[in-house]
């Protein structure tokens, strides 16, 4: 299962938001056909090759979905 995409802590539901593809917002679109966007971080939003690595930076354990 490919799960690569945009990660972002919601710190106040204390959960992981994961968008595969796209995140769109007021001030920035992030696409991951565009290889900027997978290099810095935008409103908390960050690209991560698996989701292993998106949980590990924010020292959480990932669970994979049965």
């Amino acid at each position: 299962m490919n799960t690569s995409g945009f990660y972002k802590l919601d710190t106040e539901e204390g959960i992981i938001l994961y968008a595969p593809n796209s995140v769109h917002a007021p001030t920035f679109t992030l696409l991951k056909e565009v290889a900027e966007n997978k290099t810095g971080i935008y409103d908390g939003w960050q690209w991560f090759e698996t989701a292993e690595e998106a949980y590990q930076s924010h020292n959480m354990t990932y669970i994979p979905p049965n």
